[in-house]
């Protein structure tokens, strides 16, 4: 991923929204970027934020610097960490974008015994890769999972219609049941075999595996009337509509999101509609 150093500094922040703690240091270990308050980026010797001694043992002091994405989990002061490498070029030059992240309260309470491995994998991956509020897939699966593949043929980008407005008017109360209602509505309605992602505050991303057109057309004019049906038992003068962007052929899926976004941005021209380019 290509970043300039004026950009780095909202990278980070949109990063720090999911994990605990950032780091960006260069090819051979020997250097750190740091942004500082005025955004500016200045280049320091490395030092492990991370332990306080000796690196021997770190995985990533031996590690081949790799041009794509990798996830591990590290012990660090007796604690579990999730620990995703992404590559950066900045100026021409390779970095590793280090993001961290705790799991020790998953495993807590769980007897390290070879029979509870499997229990404490699946648990964690269910937290890891679950949007709290919606219990669907949440950002960090689709950019883990989904991002980089190419076996999908159908993408929809949807959008609550006037959610600042339910926000402000009801509270945000009444605006995490809507996006709890829509969420669960979207999943109802598509095969076990596809996707939803909760992808930003009130945006879902869907990605749809060998389906024709005609199908995904109609599968995506069901979860629109049905949205539209919701009621809500504290709130009844809510009225909840959508706005679908969507695309079908067979593309990377980052390549299909972006003209599925696209295409929601001309729905929510009109509102509670779908568009396509074709």
């Amino acid at each position: 991923m290509r970043v300039s150093e004026s950009d780095l500094s909202d990278l980070i922040k949109y990063y720090l929204v999911i994990f605990d703690n950032i780091r960006i240091i260069d090819k051979n270990r020997q250097s750190e970027l740091v942004v500082l308050d005025d955004g500016s980026v200045k280049e320091c010797e490395f030092h492990c934020t991370w332990y306080d001694g000796n690196c021997d043992k770190c995985r990533y002091q031996r590690d081949i610097f790799e041009d794509e994405i990798v996830n591990k989990i590290e012990i660090i002061d007796g604690e579990f960490k999730h620990i995703i490498n992404i590559p950066l070029e900045i100026n021409g030059k390779k970095w590793i974008m280090q993001l961290m992240t705790g799991i020790s309260n998953i495993i807590s309470d769980i007897k390290f015994k070879k029979e509870n491995i499997v229990e404490l994998v699946d648990k964690y991956k269910n937290q890891l890769y679950t949007d709290p509020l919606t219990q669907i897939y949440n950002r960090r699966f689709y950019e883990d999972k989904l991002i980089h593949l190419k076996t999908a043929n159908g993408a929809a980008m949807i959008d609550v219609d006037n959610f600042k407005t339910i926000n402000d008017t009801y509270g945000h109360k009444a605006g995490d049941y809507v996006l709890k209602a829509v969420a669960s509505t979207i999943k109802d309605n598509i095969r076990s075999s596809d996707a939803v992602v909760r992808y930003g505050g009130d945006e879902f991303f869907v990605l749809f595996w060998n389906i024709p057109k005609d199908v995904l057309q109609l599968k995506l004019e069901e979860i629109l009337d049905a949205i539209s049906d919701i009621r809500i038992e504290n709130n009844p003068d809510i009225r909840i509509s959508i706005s679908i962007g969507y695309v079908h052929r067979v593309d990377l899926t980052e390549k299909l999101l972006i003209e599925a976004d696209n295409n929601m941005y001309k729905a929510k021209n009109g509102k509670d509609r779908l568009v396509t380019d074709k």
